[in-house]
């Protein structure tokens, strides 16, 4: 007598899409900001790009994260606009603990989590604190 074998078909329950997963990737570019100066009157703006296959991808939160060797000192969150792009004004978001560790701080990583569509993705970038 031979055994009957069913095919199962198993699905894995995602809450979103995964790398592993075949989601769409994406390409996180963060600028480089040559001066952030946290003052009235200065610019205090981290920058960072998120495109899909060369297409900018609206309405996607970025996390960006200042670092100081190895510690996290900030984290902050930005929607891209339409063409992509999100920025991060620092002024006005600092506390006193989060402007000392500015001060400390060496760069920066722009990362998206990725979500139901889009694989995750992030890139470092550099700044100088005048």
């Amino acid at each position: 007598m031979r055994a009957l074998v069913v095919p199962v078909l198993v699905l894995p329950l995602l809450a979103g899409c995964t790398d592993a997963v075949g989601c769409r990737p994406t390409t996180m570019h963060a600028e480089d900001a040559k001066k952030v100066q946290v003052n009235v009157a200065g610019a205090s703006v981290l920058r960072a790009r998120l495109t899909t296959k060369g297409a900018a991808l609206a309405g996607k939160d970025v996390t960006f994260t200042l670092r100081a060797g190895d510690s996290d000192v900030y984290r902050g969150t930005s929607a891209t606009r339409a063409d992509g792009s999100a920025a991060l004004d620092l002024k006005g978001k600092l506390d006193a603990q989060a402007v000392l560790g500015l001060a400390r701080a060496d760069g920066f990583t722009a990362s998206f989590s990725g979500d139901a569509t889009y694989c995750s993705s992030a890139d470092d970038g550099s700044f100088t604190l005048v």
